[in-house]
């Protein structure tokens, strides 16, 4: 009986050693990991806010082109009611 709880004794202490191990090394990776995505997600944050700067300068041209049309051709078109040719 004693070689059959000595073995067992062995095994466990291998086994909690091995796990010991294992854990550490998961724990060091996933920190890895998550500094890793710290940064591709600081990355892709500050991608968007310069798409979206963007995009909100664009829609300002846009919007300041459009509105420009459209006053001279409602200017033009006031004009041609006063001098009464429409």
């Amino acid at each position: 009986m004693g070689g059959l709880q000595h073995n067992k004794h062995v095994l466990m202490a291998a086994l909690k050693y091995n796990l010991k191990k294992y854990l550490k090394f998961i724990h060091k990776k996933a920190t890895a990991q998550v500094a890793a995505l710290n940064k591709n997600l600081q990355k892709g944050i500050e991608r968007l806010i310069f798409d979206l700067v963007e995009w909100h300068i664009a829609i300002e041209n846009l919007q300041s082109q459009f509105f420009s049309k459209n006053e001279r051709f409602f200017k033009m078109h006031v004009m041609e009611l006063r001098n009464g040719l429409f």
